[in-house]
């Protein structure tokens, strides 16, 4: 294994242990160099800041290897997979996620997913005038449902949030479509 890859992990092995207590906002650079004894000029050669730690992290751990698995397809078990992770890893994720904006894990998370739901909307029988930013609303929503899931105390399992989460979306769309049909003609 590479220097380079072994300063990565300390860094990200740092990071990680801290996120377990504290919100991503409120860690510094210096702190994550601190803990893994690195100095911040070893970070920066490696990292433009920490959210792209955060990324780097996610990308390592299952980011890389699933999304491209979705540009294929997505489908069940590759959901289950995501929202197993995203449990298995709840402090982490909830300490990165809710922090919004340009350059965040939230927004990385956005970009990974917009992707695929274009895709989905591409495969519709009907026209969508403006897929991305419907793909952005999707993609938003649903990081927006899993923050949600993920702060419950305790959190419902991944197979049960999954279920729900799609449960909820068939209900509403047959009911989104019921309101915009046109009325009956007599």
């Amino acid at each position: 294994m590479s220097n380079s890859v072994i300063t990565k992990r300390a860094l990200a092995a740092a990071l990680k242990e801290m996120l377990q207590t504290t919100p991503l906002e409120k860690i510094s650079i210096a702190e994550i160099c601190q803990r893994c004894s690195l100095n911040r000029k070893s970070f920066y050669y490696h990292f433009h800041d920490k959210y792209e730690l955060v990324e780097w992290i996610f990308a390592q751990e299952i980011g890389d290897a699933l999304f491209e698995e979705m540009q294929d397809t997505i489908h069940v078990q590759l959901s289950l997979a995501f929202c197993r992770y995203l449990y298995e890893n709840r402090a982490f994720i909830l300490n990165t996620l809710h922090v919004s904006g340009s350059g965040t894990f939230h927004d990385y998370l956005c970009q990974q997913i917009q992707p695929l739901v274009k895709r989905t909307l591409a495969t519709s029988q009907k026209s969508i005038p403006n897929t991305d930013d419907a793909a952005l609303m999707v993609s938003q929503s649903f990081l927006s449902a899993v923050y949600q899931w993920l702060r419950r105390v305790p959190p419902e399992k991944p197979e049960q949030f999954l279920s729900e989460l799609i449960s909820v979306a068939e209900v509403l769309s047959v009911r989104i479509q019921q309101l915009l049909a046109p009325p009956p003609k007599h």
